[in-house]
């Protein structure tokens, strides 16, 4: 009669390793929505080319005005509200 030998079922379990499957691609209202998804997807999902499409798409649509241009900007109506706006005036 056998004593040693391997059995089955003995010793320490397996782990699992979860299958994760890919979440759906979401439906955009807009152009900027997708934009927005595209750059912050993991990298599986959309390919770098893509990425870097959208994003020069993006600069050239609006570009971002600088710190001068919005002071400048803010300047222009700072006095608006204040006691000296009456005396700005011409």
């Amino acid at each position: 009669m056998p004593r040693g030998g391997a059995r089955p079922g003995a010793g320490r379990p397996r782990k699992l390793v979860p299958v994760d499957t890919p979440a759906p691609r979401p439906r955009f209202d807009t152009a900027l929505d997708f934009a927005r998804w595209a750059l912050n997807a993991p990298d599986a999902e959309v390919p770098m080319d893509a990425k870097l499409r959208v994003a020069v798409a993006l600069l050239r649509e609006k570009p971002m005005p600088g710190k001068r241009a919005m002071a400048a900007e803010a300047a222009q109506d700072a006095e608006k509200g204040t006691t000296w706006e009456r005396l700005l005036q011409n």
